[in-house]
C-alpha cells in the first residue's frame, strides 16, 4: 500500500495489527516475573485447597442439591409399589392425574431457632398489624382518641409499664442469646444498647450504619405503639417461646405448668 492510499480499517490485516499491538505491558525484569509466577501458583493452590477444604454447610448444601435433581432410582420400593398402582413416571398422581407432578419442596431451617419462635413471631406480627389498624381507627374517633389520652395520663402507671418493659428486654435478649439466638424477632425486644458498645473500629461502624437503615421503615411502626402495647407483645413473646413470666420471675417447664401455675398474662393478675 502507498502512502498516499487510504488505508481499509475494515480489512483483515489491519485489524490484526491493531490486535497484535494493543496488549498488556511485558514484564522485562527477571525478578518482578519471578514474583508474578509465585502469585499465580499461590493463588491456585489458595483456589485448590478451599475446594477440597469446603465448610460442612455448602459441602452439604451441594449433596442436598445433587440429591433433589436426581430422580428416584427404579430400585426404590416406595417407586415400584407406585407403579404397581399405576403410577407412571411424569404423570401427575390421583385417579385422574390431576395431581402434582413434582415433589413437595424441601424448605430447609437453617437457624437454630425453634419451631415454636417462628410461630410465635407470625402471632405477633399479626398482632402488631391489628394493634396499628386499631390506633388509626381510634385517632378517627375524637371521643376515643381523647379517652385515650386521659388514660395514659397516669404517671405512676407508665412508670411501672416502662420498667416492666425494660425488664423484659433484658430476660428477652438473655434467653435469646442462651438458646443460639443473634438477632431479636423484633429491633426493640433487646435493650438499646449505646453506641460505643456497638463499634469496634470504622468496619463495624459502617455495619451499624446500614443496619439502622435497613431497620428505619420497622422503627417508624414501632414507633406509633405505646409502651403497654410493646409490653403486650414481647410478654406473648417470653411465654410463647421461653415459657417465663417476668412478674413471676420463673421459667416453667412446658405449656400445662405455665398455665397452672402463673396467676395469669398481666401485672394485675400477680
Amino acid at each position: 500500500m502507498s502512502s498516499d492510499e487510504e488505508p481499509d480499517y475494515m480489512s483483515e490485516e489491519f485489524l490484526a495489527a491493531c490486535v497484535k499491538d494493543v496488549r498488556p505491558g511485558l514484564v522485562f525484569q527477571k525478578s518482578t516475573k519471578r514474583q508474578h509466577q509465585l502469585e499465580e501458583k499461590q493463588q491456585k493452590a489458595n483456589e485448590k485447597y478451599r475446594e477440597k477444604n469446603k465448610p460442612v454447610r455448602e459441602l452439604e448444601a451441594e449433596r442436598r442439591e445433587k440429591g433433589m435433581k436426581e430422580a428416584i432410582p427404579v430400585q426404590n420400593k416406595g417407586f415400584a409399589m407406585l407403579r404397581k398402582m399405576g403410577y407412571n413416571p411424569g404423570e401427575g398422581l390421583g385417579k385422574a392425574g390431576e395431581g402434582r407432578t413434582e415433589p413437595v419442596p424441601v424448605e430447609l431451617k437453617a437457624d437454630r431457632g425453634g419451631l415454636g419462635r417462628e410461630a410465635a413471631i407470625k402471632e405477633i406480627v399479626s398482632r402488631k398489624l391489628t394493634m396499628l389498624a386499631r390506633k388509626i381507627s381510634n385517632q378517627s374517633s375524637t371521643s376515643s382518641l381523647a379517652e385515650f389520652r386521659n388514660r395514659m395520663k397516669d404517671q405512676a402507671t407508665q412508670r411501672l409499664v416502662a420498667a416492666d418493659l425494660r425488664k423484659s428486654q433484658r430476660m428477652c435478649e438473655n434467653l435469646d442469646e442462651q438458646k443460639g439466638t443473634d438477632k431479636p424477632a423484633e429491633p426493640w425486644f433487646w435493650p438499646e444498647k449505646e453506641p460505643e458498645e456497638e463499634e469496634e473500629g470504622d468496619k463495624k461502624k459502617l455495619k451499624l450504619e446500614e443496619e439502622v437503615e435497613d431497620e428505619k421503615p420497622k422503627e417508624d411502626e414501632d414507633d406509633q405503639l405505646e409502651p403497654t402495647e410493646k409490653l403486650e407483645l414481647l410478654t406473648t413473646y417470653l411465654r410463647r417461646v421461653h415459657l417465663y413470666c417476668i412478674w413471676c420471675g420463673t421459667l416453667f417447664d412446658d405449656d400445662q405448668d405455665l398455665s397452672s401455675n402463673c396467676p395469669g398474662f398481666t401485672r394485675e393478675d400477680h
